[in-house]
This record gives C-alpha cells, structure tokens and sequence, in this order.
C-alpha cells in the first residue's frame, strides 16, 4: 500500500497534468493524459464546492457549450499546495438517451489548462459510465472543476459530483 502510495505520489508529481487512474476490478491501473484545453474562458461566478462536499447539478441545452460538442457545468474548488482530492461525478437518468445513464467526464483546470481528467474511472453496477479524479494540487489556488459529457454527443441529464479529501483507490 505504501509503495502504490509513493508511486501515485511520484507519478503526479512529476506530471501534474495527468491524472491517475487507480485498478478498477476490470484492469491494470492507466495513466490518464490531460488533453489539451477545451473551450471557451472559464465561467466567473462558477458556485464553489468544498473539499467533502457534494453537488447535485443537471447538464441542459443552456449550459456553456463546449467546440467540441458537449455542454459543461462548472465549479470551483480551493485547494492548498500539495493537496490532494478525489473527485467523483455520476451521472443520473440520461434525458437525452432515455433508458440509459449519463456518461459523465471530469477536469481539473486552472485558467484555460485542463490539469487532469478522467472519463470512466469509477464504475457502477450499470457500467463504465462515472469518473473519478486523483488530484494533487501543483500550488494554492483555486481551481475549477468541469462536469461534462464523454465524446463529442451533447448528453443532458442530471449528475452528482463529490470532492473527497485524499486519494480514494477503491470503489465507494
């Protein structure tokens, strides 16, 4: 346990833009890589979200639109140097895919610079579809957290986001 500490610990680290994917019962841990920065400038007056709280948001045709496709909610989150969070979003009943669930993806940004990200790394009994982020903060600041869809589709429907103190490597 203390060794897969260092090595996450390691790994952040020394690049902070990247996201650690802890093992999923279904596979070997995965480096998650930042992709590079999506969207327009970052929203003023997102709502914050403190460490061990949650929010329950719903993505709508309303929300900021993505070039890529998707629409995101925003929030910010304070962290202090070397903190470090997990963040874990779950996507509720898909209004735009009725029958199926939200596939929720998550980033850690500062500025217009995703820092990591993470798409499927927290699964549920109905599939890969909830995300979860290990993230260490590089500096004290305030970061926003993005909520939005997988892929280029522009899904809808409500989600849950939590910001757990640590790293969390099992399943909650």
């Amino acid at each position: 346990m203390l060794l897969v500490a260092a090595t996450l610990l390691a790994a952040v680290a020394c690049r902070p833009e990247q996201s650690v994917r802890p093992r999923d019962a279904a596979g070997p841990r995965r480096m998650m890589h930042a992709a590079p920065p999506t969207g327009p400038a970052l929203p003023t007056g997102a709502p914050a979200i403190a460490v061990g709280a949650s929010a329950v948001g719903e993505l709508t045709a309303t929300d900021t639109a993505l070039p890529t496709g998707p629409v995101a909610d925003s929030y910010t989150v304070t962290l202090t140097a070397n903190q470090r969070v997990t963040i874990i979003a779950r996507g509720g009943p898909s209004n735009s895919t009725p029958g199926s669930l939200l596939d929720v993806y998550c980033e850690v940004l500062q500025a217009d610079r995703v820092l990591a990200n993470d798409d499927d790394g927290a699964a549920s009994p109905e599939g890969a579809r909830n995300c979860r982020v290990l993230f260490q903060a590089p500096a004290a600041g305030t970061y926003t957290l993005r909520v939005r869809t997988a892929g280029p589709a522009r899904g809808l429907g409500p989600y849950n986001v939590q910001v757990y103190s640590d790293w969390l490597e099992h399943q909650l």
